[in-house]
């Protein structure tokens, strides 16, 4: 990208030239060595380096980010429960705390996990989003039935969160011309 020199007019790489103008030897103004690093067409600008890490695809971005949004609701939603809870049970079990707590901040980890997994492969993450959540459901029911059976507020809401990031790694990519 080529700027000029305040002072002499002249053209100027500012990356190339370490932000100096080659003419009269002044430093380039500072916006002059910020490139951005993507173009909304998505065509990567900076130079490539081997330090520089490649730039996400689309898919990749919109997958990681709803499991992203997955891991917020579910932590959300736990904490919620956590608070709440307890009026769902005339009296709460003596583990509620605990169990709460564990069910809430274990399968946000991985959400968490998955997110920077899809990142690289985002439909390998949602398929194991959902297959890890019918997992964690069937472990649930089998640690505490009742409190799973209320716990299954904050899991519903989660599924359809996890259905759509996997609805968003598989879905055919959309046409960029008109027809």
């Amino acid at each position: 990208m080529l700027v000029k020199c305040l002072y002499c007019d002249a053209d100027n790489d500012a990356t190339a030239t370490g932000g100096f103008c080659e003419g009269c030897g002044k430093k380039l103004p500072g916006s002059a060595m910020v490139r951005p690093r993507r173009t909304p067409g998505g065509i990567e600008t900076t130079p490539t380096s081997d330090a520089a890490p490649a730039p996400l695809t689309r898919e990749s971005a919109v997958v990681s980010e709803a499991l992203i949004v997955a891991a917020v609701v579910h932590l959300v939603l736990g904490g919620a429960f956590l608070m709440l809870g307890g009026f769902l049970f005339s009296k709460p079990p003596a583990v509620f705390a605990q169990a709460v707590l564990s069910w809430t901040i274990l399968p946000t980890l991985v959400l968490g996990g998955l997110a920077v997994l899809a990142r690289s492969r985002p439909e390998v993450a949602a398929t194991l989003g959902l297959i890890l959540w019918a997992v964690w459901v069937g472990v649930s029911f089998l640690i505490h039935v009742q409190l799973a059976a209320g716990w299954l507020l904050v899991q519903v809401p989660v599924l359809v969160l996890l259905g759509r990031a996997a609805w968003l790694a598989m879905r055919p990519e959309p046409s960029r011309h008109s027809a």
